[in-house]
């Protein structure tokens, strides 16, 4: 069954974990899945893994230099993509945008996934949300 998933991250800088969520984007793409990267702080940090074809890429620009107003910024306009598709599932790699996405959770139906046991404490904010869960990295790797 075909799957729309929804990938969102700071930005596609030079660390492991853009290298990984480019590399399932990748593998998801070639099994017949729907694939969204939402980057939410492209231009602070770079994009050093280019998405390959197939793959939808949307980037939010905030215009704040104040940080608390591009922290709102972001969580507004995550939650208004994610209410145009609301069966696609939502994956997160690193706590910043586990957190912008943990906060957002609170606005839509989609079904939410935390990848990494850093943010376990983070997702204790959402507990009341049924839809969210935590998986070890390595569960997503097999």
């Amino acid at each position: 069954m075909k799957k729309e998933i929804i990938i969102v991250t700071i930005s596609l800088g030079n660390d492991g974990a853009e290298r990984i969520l480019t590399e399932l984007a990748r593998q998801w793409v070639h099994d017949g899945h729907h694939i969204t990267v939402i980057q939410t702080s492209p231009n602070r940090y770079g994009n050093e893994y280019a998405l390959e074809e197939g793959i939808e890429q949307i980037q939010i620009h905030t215009t704040s230099s104040n940080k608390v107003i591009r922290f709102i910024q972001e969580i507004k306009e995550l939650i208004k993509i994610l209410k145009t598709r609301p069966n696609a599932t939502c994956l997160s790699f690193l706590s910043a945008s586990s957190f912008i996405l943990a906060i957002s959770s609170w606005f839509v139906k989609n079904r939410i996934v935390f990848s990494s046991e850093i943010i376990r404490v983070r997702c204790l904010l959402v507990g009341i949300n049924k839809r969210c869960v935590i998986l070890p990295l390595d569960l997503l790797m097999r």
